[in-house]
């Protein structure tokens, strides 16, 4: 024991203040050669509170103790529960007969247990030979009978500072000799009020070597840890670098022995100026107390922080580590050998010199050419006020290689190592990419910032180096695998959530042979179905590749998010390349994603000098795909509907809403959203489970519920509605629309928004829209700025909304036009106003602003000026009329049309667009009217289309006119033409061919000279179905006759029966005596320059429409409206008539042209024709109200002509006027106002009070005593002339 306990003094020169603990233990060994464990342990025994145990290996551990045995003392708290504990200890091992005390080996060692630190002993404590030799003096080997013994003798001391502090120094191992040591000291943070620190708190600053450090703590840096650092805020300041050795150590604030420590070597810089560790200890281990000792890290919210700080000189050999750690640091992505690495200087001699742009000289790393490219003053405004760098390779700028590397960009001193500014990048070089680094390389003054200790800028006398460290890598497949997927970690997306990423290459072989499509087998990548198609154009000379998602085909909800980049190379050297990436969404409105015009073919064959290959070799190369797929949180579900419905122009509001809808099969049609506001109005969701229109389908609405009949707002809005899983974003289905809501249109949706059964249906994820019977109804709605260019746009819209007519016809023209009104109440005093003549579609144009045409509204009409030149040109049009406030183009109202405008009918439009009271009313939330400070803008949008021949035959049946009395009557109608070939040599009557239309025989007859006038062509329609019959057959018809140019349908001149017309075969033979004048045949048109007779060539049309035989009682009380001219009119035009003052007339068309109105004479219908508006009044239509004399019908009269009204004895009758026509009367039946005509004056008795008309006098009869009570009927001869 004294032996033993000597060599423990004498192992150690110390003195330690205070022994805690000292303890001798033995354990026996039995049955040695029946051994066959590696390992055995002693029972476990106590010293000083801590459990220990001797821990043997028989054979020896392992390589290091080969043909020993090896023995250790291992102590069992520090590995478990105890970790925080420093034990400091003496003690020798040793072993020895077991029987024999003079027979013993020992080894003595000084050791301090903690954490990771455990187990300390002599790996190589005795060799097994000499277990067995004898001692030559007692003649004992320590092997006898198969036992033996090992044993410990162990103190264990009090842990003071000074301990503390030479275990962190000692911690410090490096490969440096002493010399190189500049300084190195410690500091300690004494921290009592641990619960009031935030989250990121900083000690004191402090100087060690000339250097100011700072230790930083973040409370909640890595979630569950404390994350402890060592900043160094001196390199901050400027380009010094620092290599140093750490240690950092949390304690007890009371005892030194309670701690835990770690280590670290590195190089600090401005861009590295703090290092340390993220996870340095769990939180809940600062408060967990000690079973021996019942300490803790922290006790009474009490905690020192110490450091200790060496730092070495900076040497050439430090600055190359520090750029070699710098490449390594870089990516985790290539780790292969790499092929080959090269240091390069260029020496600057004066900085000032240095053009915008300069070269270094060339040099080689891995056979291919590189030099360094400058810009002093930075790279325009990416590089503004920076330095820009880069590296730059020669080879890749026009051959189709990949060349992989690492590399570093250096600006130091001239002559001090310590002294650089330095950044790292790993990059992929090849065509199209052949120049890579950094716009903002370090910012101009920092180049001539002092370091306040060395007193040395970056820039010393002009002076400084250039460096770059270049690293090549081989570029076998999985290195190439490697590089696609780092080019993916370059895209700015590092923090978006993976869920899963993979590769897939598809092999072209027999390339020449192809031209055309190349599909992929389908491939799977992140639970999705993917494919790869290759389009071959060689006429082109190009590749197009595509990313198609087989899912998203066959599903209508699903949406996928990801990251990919293609490749094009060669199949067995990776190094021939042509790659690009994208970030693309998935769903089913988009299945597929790519690159038009990836490659041309020629670049496959273009040779690499470095290897001498190309991309295509045995005529084969290899499509490369690389795909990351996100996780589809709810940031993109918003980023992919924000692209959906981007908006360029001024955003005014938006709003992102929900409705989360329970139970959807409770859900009936019509239900709506909770309301919600957006831009000042109420909105709400509309939902139609059973759409209307096909039950198969879900209709879904957006809709306003607030704007009012007196609000002309237009509230212009891009918008998605969305059907979505009430727990997964990537689970929806939905699409954008754009609309201008405003008071007429006030909701707007899909009527088909989704088939009912894709609700249901499941995904590759096993996942549907409605789950549990539980979905999300959303919407994402823009309102953005009415711009005048939005208003426009409004316009053309409304326009092109009547696209049934109008989809497939070619536009001649359109465009947009307004009329800027400053002075509206002067304006309002004249009735009529014209806006300035503008040209659309190279026809000129007038807008046409009534004031008094209607009592309570405003009239808006568009006139076309040619028109107007009397010519025989013909248009067609689609239009708008809008007015608007002055400076707010959304507040509005707007109409629109599709007319024909000719010489008869060149102004339309309404007569009522808007009621005067409404123009000045001002809006509740925008406080706006449409004619705001006495200003408004009247507008238009025109689309003129190319006339063809079904506008010709739309306009020439637009031309009869039906009400709904008549059109149920009609039972067939068409066209027909005959084309004139020989107009000079045709006789005085022709006739066309003979032709069908509703099953009778007609002809056409034009008379050269046959008119009433000589000037004028007749044109007359013959039945020739009525023509031979002797019977009084009659056929109801309404025709329009046409002459129209042979090759232009726009150019002619037609004219229509305003009445029903009665074929027989007394009257077979009707038709027009003044279509057209034979001299205007030939007149020019203005714009198109043609006539209708052109080349002695026209040709000749009729529409006919034939009604059923019982129109007849229609017609007799169709009759038109009953009028008296006010003055006397000689028509100047064939279709004109003469009237006279006090004259009654009926009127059957009033709107038949601007200013007149079509109609015949009572007198005699056949008189008939244009009547000028002004010169007429229309009788009362109150008439039922006046006074009329009562009469009794004395005898019965049937009616002949249309304008007479039948009577029948005894029946009453009121007399609206005497004095109608010599011998007639004019009134109605007092059994039916409404039917009216003339009868005769001796066939009635005025009734002088109520009662006669119960006691006929039937004296009269003396006067007509012919007629002898027998039914008389009128005859032509009754008539006066």
């Amino acid at each position: 024991m004294d032996e033993i306990k000597s060599s423990i003094q004498n192992s150690d020169n110390n003195n330690y203040e205070e022994v805690i603990g000292e303890e001798y233990y033995e354990w026996e060994v039995e049955n040695w050669d029946k051994i066959d464990s590696k390992i055995l342990f002693s029972p476990a025994f106590m010293t000083a509170g801590y459990q220990w145990k001797l821990e043997l290996f028989p054979n020896g551990n392992g390589e290091q103790g080969k043909d020993h045995i090896s023995l250790y003392l291992y102590n069992i708290d520090v590995e478990k529960e105890e970790k925080f504990h420093h034990i400091r200890t003496k003690y020798v091992l040793f072993v020895r007969n077991y029987d024999h005390f003079n027979i013993f080996d020992t080894n003595a060692i000084t050791h301090i247990f903690k954490e990771n630190d455990e187990t300390c002993g002599f790996h190589k404590f005795e060799k097994i030979s000499e277990l067995y030799q004898k001692n030559k003096c007692y003649n004992h080997s320590l092997m006898e009978n198969n036992k033996i013994i090992f044993g410990v003798y162990l103190k264990v001391f009090k842990y003071n500072k000074d301990e503390y502090i030479k275990e962190l120094k000692d911690s410090l191992k490096s490969s440096l000799n002493d010399e190189m040591i500049v300084s190195e000291d410690y500091s300690h943070w004494e921290i009592e009020n641990w619960s009031e620190l935030n989250n990121a708190e900083y000690s004191p600053g402090f100087i060690i070597g000339e250097n100011e450090w700072r230790i930083k703590l973040r409370l909640n840096g890595n979630k569950e840890n404390l994350s402890v650092f060592l900043e160094n805020t001196t390199v901050l300041k400027n380009s010094f670098h620092v290599y140093t050795n750490f240690s950092i150590a949390l304690r007890n604030f009371d005892d030194y022995s309670y701690s835990t420590v770690h280590r670290s070597l590195n190089y600090y810089s401005k861009i590295n100026y703090s290092w340390g560790w993220s996870n340095f200890v769990k939180k809940e281990d600062l408060f967990k107390k000690s079973e021996n000792t019942e300490k803790s890290l922290i006790e009474n919210n009490r905690l020192v922080v110490t450091t200790y700080i060496r730092t070495y000189r900076y040497t050439e050999e430090q600055y190359m580590n520090e750029l070699k750690e710098l490449l390594d640091d870089e990516s985790d992505s290539l780790v292969d050998e790499f092929d080959d690495e090269y240091y390069f200087e260029w020496e600057i001699e004066d900085w000032d010199k240095l053009g915008i742009r300069e070269y270094s000289p060339e040099f080689k790393v891995g056979g291919y050419t590189w030099s360094i490219e400058i810009m002093p003053n930075g790279n325009g405004d990416l590089g503004k006020d920076n330095v820009s760098l880069y590296l730059n390779n020669i080879d890749v700028e026009n051959k189709p290689i990949s060349i992989c590397t690492k590399y570093v960009l250096v600006i130091r001193h001239y002559n001090d190592y310590s002294c650089f500014h330095a950044k790292a990048l790993s990059y992929n070089f090849r065509k199209d990419n052949s120049n890579y680094g950094y716009h903002q390389f370090i910012n101009i003054p920092d180049l001539y910032t002092t370091n306040q200790y060395t007193n040395k800028p970056l820039i010393d006398g002009k002076r400084a180096i250039i460096c770059v460290l270049t690293r090549t890598y081989k570029n076998n497949k999985d290195h190439y695998i490697k590089n696609l997927k780092q080019a993916l970690q370059n895209n700015g997306r590092s923090n978006d959530e993976i869920n899963d990423e993979g590769y897939y290459e598809l092999k072209v072989n027999n390339f020449d042979t192809i031209n055309g499509d190349i599909n992929s087998p389908v491939f799977s990548i992140g639970n999705h179905s993917w494919k790869i198609n290759l389009n071959i154009n060689k006429e082109e000379d190009n590749i197009s590749v595509f990313l198609r998602n087989v899912d998203v085909v066959n599903n209508f909800s699903t949406h996928i998010n990801i990251d990919y980049v293609i490749a094009i190379c060669n199949y067995n050297d990776y190094i021939c390349s042509k790659e690009k990436s994208s970030y693309s969404y998935y769903n089913k409105n988009q299945t597929s994603w790519g690159l038009k015009k990836f490659m041309k073919i020629s670049d496959l064959y273009e040779i690499n000098k470095s290897n001498n290959k190309s991309i295509i070799e045995n005529n084969t190369f290899v499509v490369c795909i690389y795909i990351r797929e996100y996780k589809y949180n709810k940031e993109k579900y918003m980023k992919e509907l924000n692209d959906m419905i981007k908006c360029d122009e001024e955003i005014v509001d938006e709003i992102y809403y929900e409705w989360e809808i329970n139970n959807w099969s409770i859900l009936v049609n019509d239900d709506c959203s909770p309301e919600f506001s957006l831009n000042q109005y109420k909105w709400k969701i509309k939902i139609y489970p059973f759409s209307k229109n096909n039950f198969n389908y879900v209709s879904a609405y957006f809709y306003i519920t607030d704007i009012g009949d007196d609000d002309y707002s237009n509230i212009p809005t891009k918008f998605i509605l969305i059907a979505r899983n009430p727990n997964d974003y990537s689970i929806y289905g939905g699409n954008p629309l754009t609309f201008s809501f405003n008071k007429n249109s006030k909701s707007y949706g899909f009527v088909s928004f989704i088939k009912r059964n894709e609700l249901l249906k499941k995904n590759s994820n096993d996942k549907s829209i409605i789950e549990d019977r539980k979905i999300v109804i959303c919407l994402y709605a823009k309102i953005y700025k009415y711009n005048k260019e939005q208003y426009i746009e409004d316009l053309k819209y409304l326009v092109n909304s009547n696209i049934s007519k109008t989809k497939e016809n070619i536009i001649n023209g359109n465009g947009y036009y307004e009329w800027s009104i400053d002075n509206w109440n002067i304006l309002i005093n004249n009735n009529e106003e014209y806006s300035p003549v503008f040209i659309i579609g190279n026809t000129r144009w007038k807008i046409k602003l009534c004031y008094n045409d209607s009592p309570n509204y405003i009239s808006l009409y568009l006139c076309n000026e040619d028109a107007t030149d009397k010519n025989s040109s013909h248009i067609y049009v689609n239009y708008a009329i809008s007015i608007s406030n002055y400076t707010d183009y959304s507040y509005n109202k707007k109409l629109t049309s599709m007319d024909y405008f000719n010489e008869n009918n060149y102004v339309n439009g309404w007569k009522e667009f808007i009621k005067k009271d409404e123009l000045h009313k001002k809006n509740n939330k925008k406080n706006k009217s449409i004619i705001d400070n006495n200003k408004v803008i009247i507008s238009t949008y025109i689309t003129e289309y190319k006339y063809t021949k079904e506008m010709y035959i739309d306009e020439l049946k637009k031309l009869i006119k039906e009400n709904q009395s008549t059109e149920n009557y009609i039972t067939g109608e068409n066209y027909y033409e005959w084309e004139i070939n020989n107009w000079s040599t045709l006789k005085e009557k022709n006739y066309s061919s003979e032709f069908d239309i509703d099953n009778k025989k007609w002809k056409i007859c034009l008379g050269k000279n046959q008119s009433v006038s000589d000037e004028y062509i007749s044109l007359s329609l013959i039945n020739e179905n009525v023509k031979s019959i002797i019977r009084n057959n009659n056929i109801y018809s309404k025709f329009v006759f046409a002459i129209r140019n042979v090759n232009d349908y726009s150019l002619f001149k037609a004219e229509q029966t305003t009445d029903i017309t009665i074929f027989n075969n007394k009257d077979y033979d009707n038709g027009l005596d003044h279509l057209i004048k034979i001299s205007e045949l030939s007149i020019k048109n203005k714009q198109s320059n043609k006539s209708i007779l052109e080349n002695n060539k026209f040709t000749v049309g009729v529409y006919i429409r034939i009604y059923k035989d019982d129109i007849k009682s229609v017609v007799e009380k169709e009759e038109g409206d009953l009028v008296v001219s006010l003055y006397n009119f000689k028509g100047n035009e064939y279709n004109e008539l003469d009237i006279r003052k006090d004259e009654y007339y009926r009127i059957t068309d009033w709107t038949i042209k601007e200013g007149w109105v079509y109609g015949y004479s009572v007198d005699n219908k056949k008189r008939k024709g244009l009547l000028p508006k002004a010169f007429i009044n229309v009788c009362d239509k109150n008439e039922k109200d006046k006074k009329h004399d009562l009469v009794v019908a004395l005898y019965n009269f049937e009616r002949i002509n249309s304008y007479e009204l039948s009577i029948h004895k005894n029946e009453h009758y009121k007399i609206i006027d005497w004095n109608i026509k010599n011998g007639w009367v004019y009134g109605y039946s007092c059994e039916n106002e409404n039917i009216k005509g003339l009868f005769p004056k001796a066939f009635i008795k005025i009734c002088d009070n109520e009662e006669d008309s119960n006691h006929l006098d039937l004296s009269y009869d003396n006067n007509l005593n012919q007629i002898k009570n027998n039914t008389l009927s009128s005859t032509s001869n009754f008539i006066p002339s």
